[in-house]
């Protein structure tokens, strides 16, 4: 999506993007490119999608044959996807916070992947819910701000390193793209 495309869908929605939500719209097609290199999904499999905007990730997501579930915050933009992707049977929206929301009953029984753009203030409290999982998600992208990435990757006995760093490298091999 261009940032014109994006532009005019907030413009139809009456949405003005929140500092308050952390709410960012991926516009850059580059940035697109990178992150569909990094995930790696096919027909196969369930993909969790936190954030989804303006719906930029998801249509790429779609165009692989994966069903997908995309929870967003904003009633607007979850508005805005359920009439845009009516009748597409890959895709369910769910509006909501997803930091609450109960992931044990949708992927309990089944491999998920995860991914999303994850605004700074919610992202620790997010990947947290997902390692408290019976059965956390098999593979996760997020676009995260750099010093939250940091903290992720980061090695022993450095400012960086904390908890969440050690429990989530107990469980996955991280890297920054």
């Amino acid at each position: 999506m261009t940032p014109t495309q994006i532009k005019k869908i907030l413009n139809d929605i009456e949405l003005r993007p929140s500092k308050k939500l952390g709410q960012n719209f991926l516009t850059d097609g580059n940035i697109l490119d990178i992150i569909m290199k990094a995930v790696k999904v096919s027909a196969k499999d369930e993909v969790l999608e936190i954030g989804p905007g303006t719906g930029a990730l998801t249509a790429e997501l779609l165009k692989t044959g994966a069903h997908i579930t995309a929870v967003e915050y904003d009633h607007r933009l979850a508005d805005y996807l359920k009439a845009e992707y009516q009748g597409n049977n890959k895709l369910k929206i769910i509006q909501g916070d997803a930091c609450k929301m109960g992931w044990n009953e949708l992927f309990l029984n089944h491999e998920f992947k995860c991914f999303g753009n994850l605004p700074y203030a919610i992202s620790s409290i997010f990947i947290s819910s997902l390692l408290e999982m019976e059965n956390p998600p098999v593979e996760a992208v997020f676009m995260l701000q750099k010093e939250m990435a940091d903290r992720l990757v980061a090695s022993c006995n450095t400012k960086e390193y904390s908890s969440l760093s050690v429990r989530l490298q107990k469980f996955y091999d991280i890297e920054v793209v």
